[in-house]
């Protein structure tokens, strides 16, 4: 398939992106997660890039609601409502979660100041397997992990995703 055919969204930390029109949706991730859905009935499909995973202890964000892992999937669901798919239908993809924090690369003297950064991967991984879930949703893919960046392509009208391993540090 010719990838260049269709128009071209990079999503940033903090966006999302749903579509009923052909759309190749690309982000990078380190320990960001990138959560796709798609209709194979109403041939809508999306993508959420969030970077952290509960949006409980930051208030003052309550106007990104990508921002954050619990809230993306959310907003995303709630969309996709009004666009009268039906939920069960939806086809879920994860992808991210990496643990782009390196230990070796940091002085003992910088690590406290890290504190729960280090974990965030994982935990991003861990919200938004409990979303999902709590959705009464089930992840159809997943790759995530790892302390390799990726670079996410997602198909807006078929639900098609490509996902290239990156070597360098943080998804670069």
């Amino acid at each position: 398939m010719d990838l260049s055919a269709f128009p071209l969204k990079h999503l940033e930390p903090r966006q999302c992106f749903l579509s009923r029109k052909p759309t190749l949706v690309s982000t990078v991730l380190g320990s960001c997660v990138a959560i796709t859905m798609f209709d194979s009935r109403t041939r809508i499909g999306g993508m959420a890039h969030a970077f952290l995973p509960d949006s409980r202890n930051y208030p003052d964000d309550a106007g990104y609601p990508c921002k954050f892992v619990d809230t993306s999937i959310r907003h995303m669901l709630c969309v996709l409502r009004r666009l009268r798919v039906e939920l069960p239908r939806l086809e879920v993809k994860l992808f991210g979660g990496g643990n782009s924090w390196n230990a070796e690369q940091t002085s003992a003297r910088d690590a406290p100041s890290f504190g729960s950064w280090a974990s965030v991967g994982p935990r991003n991984v861990d919200a938004a397997r409990a979303v999902i879930t709590e959705h009464g949703l089930r992840i159809a893919a997943e790759e995530v992990g790892g302390s390799l960046g990726r670079k996410v392509l997602f198909l807006t009208h078929t639900g098609g995703v490509w996902v290239k391993k990156l070597r360098g540090r943080n998804g670069a």
